[in-house]
């Protein structure tokens, strides 16, 4: 049973909101998951599509947002015995950790996000994305064996899920293995924000 199938809720709207995410389309994915937000009444829906919405706005940029987003995601998840959402909200909330120069914190982040989405029974394909964007983060802190072990992880998961393997190749996290001028150059290619491999 992977994640949404425990979501009794806008299912098709959630998944929607994924896809576009995959397909670099965080604007509309954001305004999906805003209306599920508002008009919800399930507890799982609502911290699903909280989660979601973190990503989209790392996936945007828009910095200035982040800290209530994850305020409001974490009062959602709080309460949930789910390890999934744990996990892919302190993976995301490293990110933002990480943009925002709260480095402690972002490590904090980065130890939960490992533990709970290590805890997961019934990995799926939101699983892998969670592992995905654990590896952005370890990358973009130079923890360069975890990020290839997590990447790893998102890899195996997403091929079990029906996931293109290349969509978890990573070029940037093996890239900030290399030297440093390769590495300064291709910075851009660990983003989980850039087109290729979006955060979701």
């Amino acid at each position: 049973m992977g994640w949404l199938d425990r979501v009794d809720d806008q299912v098709d709207a959630l998944s929607r909101a994924r896809t576009l995410q995959e397909e670099s389309c965080s604007a509309e994915s954001y305004v999906i998951l805003e209306h599920v937000i508002r008009t919800t009444t399930d507890p799982y829906a609502r911290a699903d599509a909280l989660v979601q919405r973190l990503s989209a706005l790392i996936n945007l940029g828009r910095t200035a947002e982040y800290t209530r987003a994850i305020e409001e995601a974490s009062n959602a998840v709080r309460d949930l015995a789910e390890p999934y959402l744990h996990g892919h909200l302190n993976a995301l909330a490293a990110l933002a950790a990480h943009h925002q120069g709260a480095l402690d914190r972002c490590v904090t982040h980065l130890v939960k996000a490992a533990r709970a989405l290590g805890a997961v029974e019934d990995p799926d394909r939101d699983t892998a994305w969670g592992w995905h964007d654990l590896a952005m983060a370890y990358s973009y802190l130079s923890f360069h064996g975890y990020a290839l072990g997590a990447i790893e992880r998102a890899r195996q998961l997403g091929l079990a899920a029906g996931i293109p393997e290349e969509t978890f190749a990573a070029p940037g996290i093996r890239l900030r293995n290399a030297s440093p001028s390769t590495t300064t150059a291709t910075a851009t290619a660990a983003c989980g924000c850039c087109a290729t491999s979006p955060v979701t």
